[in-house]
């Protein structure tokens, strides 16, 4: 078997495994994927979508446009596993600490490379980015877990489910997790390239451009290292997936790169954790609500993704993404 059958065969199994954490699926179609042909040339509601039981609105807000935002005012129990002294960085380039990172922690179990990947880099220097997608609760457990202060970094496109706001919300109450940062596209930027929100069906790469990965580099900025919660058996793209690589002068962690669904659904299971209401009407891999479908049974988890496109990933973790970044001095790894 070749090695790119291999990964698709890989991928298959992963969405199979990831079905069944929703043994009772429902068979309707959602309200929200009804209504995505109207809903996907609308402005943004300024009404926020409220809990159901059932998809409500594609399009709700997270509160002020604004580049970053961040909420509650307690400051959150520091892990009793590390000291909460800082530790220096010392002068090594990016690719050098990622090389030795991965050396020292690449094969260590998830749980344990965030642990040793916070103690690295120290309080408030490293963050996690969450889509608050399919699984995202499994990394955000793990992050729980080690150090409920780590910064929880939000994209708000203006293009999410209200599904997934909400969700949002009750999951990072549940884990106790209270730093969340809250990034948006740039007012300005989507009045003079978006102005009517259809850019998605028009160009979906200068979409993703805009609402994602500009202020992707915006977010990360202020940090020395950020979590993911990719995997490699998501897509070919990500099969050779390290758990550490640099981005520029700084470090991407990616704990889960080489779990399985199976193990994913395990660890969901196991301990209770609350998905994503969407995965329930078979969308395994959730992104914005114009370019997100639900998956055909058997087909990989992230086939609903820009359906009909040659396009596989929103650019946020693609090479390029350091040219927003590379030139701030605030985080850097590197001397």
């Amino acid at each position: 078997m070749s090695a790119i059958s291999a990964s698709s065969a890989s991928r298959r199994r992963a969405a199979s495994s990831i079905r069944s954490r929703s043994a009772a699926r429902r068979t309707s179609t959602p309200r929200s994927a009804r209504s995505s042909a109207a809903a996907s040339g609308r402005k943004r509601s300024s009404t926020r979508s409220r809990p159901s039981s059932r998809p409500i609105s594609r399009c709700a807000t997270t509160g002020p446009n604004a580049s970053s935002t961040s909420t509650g005012a307690s400051a959150p129990r520091p892990s009793r596993r590390r000291s909460t002294e800082r530790r220096p960085v010392s002068p090594e380039t990016a690719a050098e600490a990622a090389a030795a990172l991965e050396a020292a922690h690449g094969a260590r179990a998830p749980g344990e490379i965030v642990a040793a990947a916070i103690d690295r880099f120290g309080p408030g220097a490293i963050a996690v980015v969450s889509s608050f997608g399919a699984d995202s609760a499994v990394l955000l457990h793990m992050i729980a877990e080690a150090d409920r202060s780590v910064p929880v970094i939000f994209l708000d496109t203006g293009k999410h489910f209200g599904e997934t706001l909400d969700y949002r919300d009750l999951l990072l109450a549940d884990l106790g997790l209270r730093n969340l940062r809250v990034v948006a596209p740039l007012p300005e930027r989507l009045e003079a390239q978006d102005p009517a929100g259809d850019l998605h069906a028009v160009d979906a790469n200068a979409c993703c451009a805009i609402r994602k990965v500009e202020p992707m580099a915006r977010a990360v900025g202020p940090y020395a290292a950020w979590f993911t919660g990719r995997k490699r058996f998501q897509a070919a793209t990500r099969a050779a997936l390290p758990a550490f690589e640099a981005v520029g002068p700084r470090i991407r962690v990616n704990p889960l790169a080489a779990w399985s669904g199976a193990e994913i659904g395990a660890y969901i299971r196991d301990r209770g954790l609350r998905e994503n209401p969407l995965v329930a009407f078979g969308y395994l891999s959730i992104g914005c609500f114009p370019c997100t479908q639900a998956v055909a049974p058997g087909a990989d988890a992230r086939s609903g993704r820009w359906a009909g496109k040659a396009k596989t990933e929103c650019g946020i973790h693609l090479p390029g993404l350091e040219q927003g970044i590379g030139t701030r001095d605030t985080g850097r790894v590197s001397a």
